[in-house]
């Protein structure tokens, strides 16, 4: 079975997604509500958990992604994230996804995960320590 899969983190980037999975997908921005995102303390990637209704996440949704490659995610995200369902718009459309909710609320830091520094700063060390080495 096919899902979509919202990301709101590392996985927003194209060279870490496509480190992930086999596949390529359309992908698309999208918005998750009722939730926030939050810096981890001691890590370079975010976690989402359930927030009242005003808050939302920006990130970008990746459609109708196999289940190997869920099996792959799943992978990586590790015992710190559950995989749950949830409602994602994208321009004006409501659609079901697959988001990774963090498990471990102690670790998060009250202040929203920096993108842009991610994307300028600490991807190339992300990936070499936790994208794993194609086989």
């Amino acid at each position: 079975m096919q899902r979509n899969v919202f990301t709101y983190g590392s996985l927003m980037f194209q060279p870490v997604w496509q480190s992930v999975v086999r596949n390529v997908y359309l992908h698309q921005p999208a918005c998750l509500s009722g939730f926030r995102r939050h810096a981890i303390r001691g890590a370079s990637y975010p976690a989402v958990v359930r927030c009242n209704m005003g808050s939302e996440v920006n990130g970008q949704l990746y459609r109708d992604v196999d289940e190997q490659d869920l099996r792959r995610l799943d992978q990586f995200e590790g015992a710190e994230y559950q995989r749950i369902a949830c409602e994602v718009s994208t321009r004006g459309s409501l659609l079901e996804a697959q988001v990774y909710l963090f498990l471990e609320p102690q670790r998060m830091e009250p202040h929203d995960w920096d993108q842009r520094l991610f994307g300028e700063h600490g991807i190339t060390q992300f990936l070499k320590t936790y994208v794993p080495k194609p086989v």
